[in-house]
């Protein structure tokens, strides 16, 4: 009888302790005022596969097909 009433003792100890502890740290919080954020920026288009060329050229760039395919 006296682990139960022990135990009993030590959990509403501890849950008297554990609110005490948590509503002393929550009053220490006070909140910054935080400046205004800018206006987010309009999203940008997604880019195509075939808007750009990202190939990478290969071999001498002084050969006879060098960047034929890039030419317009």
């Amino acid at each position: 009888m006296t682990v139960a009433a022990s135990i009993i003792l030590a959990a509403v100890a501890g849950g008297i302790i554990f609110v005490l502890l948590d509503s002393w740290q929550r009053r220490d919080v006070t909140p910054t005022p935080t400046p205004p954020s800018p206006p987010p920026a309009p999203p940008e288009p997604p880019r195509r596969s075939w808007d750009f060329d990202d190939r990478r050229p290969e071999g001498p760039q002084d050969s006879l097909w060098s960047g034929w395919a890039g030419r317009r």
